[in-house]
């Protein structure tokens, strides 16, 4: 085999495993906080405090504060201070929509031939509802309704199709 084509080979399984969603090792997926500050913030700076729990977007969990000037902090979960603050807010956690990544769904039939990936995200403190989006072949993006029964019936064919792999 020739450079060229090995060079080309190199690429083309490079794309396919990024087409394919499979993660690599070593990367942080899609979290929001990088780098992570221990550093104490006045609870009279703070104007919010979002948690985000580790999942399949991100190997760890993040906890961002947004300062009264709307500058946003990532910081380290495991500091004492951050610890105080997180265990007194959760007595008076309002219901809000957090980080859901799906504000509506939808019930519409989308055919199973269309459809290139299925990501379930469950409920969490990020978010109250479960969440399904599928990514169709044209690389559209939907969210559905975990309740439609359509959806329901592909989640089980595709259980059972992971379990008999």
């Amino acid at each position: 085999m020739n450079r060229a084509t090995a060079v080309l080979t190199a690429i083309l399984l490079l794309c396919a495993i990024a087409a394919q969603g499979i993660p690599i090792s070593g990367t942080l997926g899609r979290c929001q906080c990088p780098t992570t500050s221990s550093s104490f913030i006045s609870l009279k700076t703070i104007k919010n405090l979002q948690y985000i729990p580790k999942g399949p977007h991100c190997e760890t969990q993040e906890i961002i504060i947004t300062k009264k000037n709307e500058q946003k902090v990532c910081v380290n979960p495991d500091a004492k201070w951050v610890k105080i603050i997180i265990k007194s807010r959760k007595g008076s956690r309002r219901r809000t929509v957090g980080r859901c990544l799906c504000p509506k769904t939808s019930s519409d039939f989308i055919h199973p031939s269309t459809i290139k990936n299925l990501q379930y995200i469950p409920k969490g403190p990020h978010c109250e509802t479960q969440e399904i989006i599928i990514t169709k072949k044209n690389e559209q993006k939907v969210c559905v309704n975990p309740d439609a029964k359509w959806v329901k019936i592909i989640i089980k064919s595709r259980k059972v199709s992971r379990r008999h792999n």
